[in-house]
């Protein structure tokens, strides 16, 4: 698309308006994101009990 708007001239930006009004596209392509299964949900939740410094928080229940 940026090709496109160098070759006429304008802005990507006004010739992403022009695609999504004139020709009715989308401007960009969806992709599929990864789901988390249970595993790799475990490890996540352990990863984020360290803090950025490095030292283990805990949680407390009261």
């Amino acid at each position: 698309m940026n090709k496109m708007a160098q070759e006429y001239h304008v802005s990507s930006r006004t010739f992403g308006r022009v695609v999504k009004a004139d020709l009715i596209m989308k401007l960009f392509k969806y992709r599929k994101m990864y789901l988390l299964n249970e595993a790799t949900r475990v490890k996540k939740k352990a990863r984020s009990s360290y803090c950025s410094n490095g030292t283990q928080t805990t949680q407390v229940s009261l």
